[in-house]
C-alpha cells in the first residue's frame, strides 16, 4: 500500500494503518473510506483437525459476513 501511495504521489491525501479492528487507530482520526480484509474462510469442515477449537467461532460461520458490522 505504501508503494502505491508513493508511486501515485498521494502522501498528503492518504494514510495507512495496520490494526486489529480499530485497536491501533488514533481515536481522533476520521475517515472518508475504510478498506478492510476480513477473514476469508467460512463453513468449517467437521473433518478439519481444528474443528472442535473453532466450531463455535462466529467468523468462519458467518457466510458473507451478514451479521458482522460496526459503526465508525
Amino acid at each position: 500500500m505504501q508503494r502505491t501511495i508513493t508511486e501515485n504521489h498521494l502522501e498528503k491525501q492518504v494514510s495507512v494503518y495496520t490494526s486489529d479492528n480499530f485497536a491501533a487507530i488514533p481515536k481522533t482520526e476520521k475517515f472518508d473510506l475504510v478498506v478492510a480484509n476480513p477473514p476469508n474462510y467460512c463453513n468449517l469442515n467437521p473433518a478439519h483437525p481444528l474443528y472442535e477449537r473453532f466450531k463455535d467461532d462466529l467468523r468462519p460461520n458467518d457466510r458473507g459476513w451478514k451479521i458482522h458490522g460496526f459503526d465508525v
